[in-house]
């Protein structure tokens, strides 16, 4: 799983109000291996993601990538090769700037950049967000 992730660009993020409705958005993120693993978005300050986060800190993720759509004659031999890992866990804002600076280098790792620069702004910039992983499966067809 942690290579199909390592091979991903694009986290997708599930929250849910305290009424049931459900809300999912596409994210950047970092992961980290660990016990237990976890993974970091940075984000604005405000917004209904984080008034659903501090509702109802339970989540879910789905990190995927689509690696060659298959095609065939009839409509039922189209399909898709693909990685996938989803799973659950509990979000929460970093305060801490150890940690926000431990995220925000896994972000930046996550998209190629193994020793990133910070300006002034590491201790004010974004906000961090920590999904503690539970559960996690993957999924490939290739």
């Amino acid at each position: 799983m942690e290579e199909i992730i390592s091979r991903c660009q694009i986290c997708h993020l599930a929250l849910a109000s305290p009424q049931g409705g459900p809300y999912a958005v596409a994210l950047n993120f970092g992961y980290a291996c660990g016990n237990p693993p976890a993974l970091y978005f940075h984000c604005a300050r405000e917004g209904k993601k984080l008034e659903l986060i501090r509702q109802n800190p339970r989540c879910a993720f789905v990190i995927d990538r689509a690696i060659k759509l298959v095609t065939g004659p009839m409509a039922c031999d189209w399909g898709m090769k693909y990685e996938s890992v989803m799973g659950t866990g509990t979000i929460e804002i970093v305060a801490g700037p150890a940690e926000r600076r431990l995220a925000l280098d896994r972000i930046m790792a996550q998209y190629g950049n193994q020793a990133p620069a910070y300006g002034s702004e590491l201790p004010q910039g974004p906000l961090i967000l920590k999904l503690t992983i539970e559960e996690m499966t993957g999924k490939r067809r290739t």
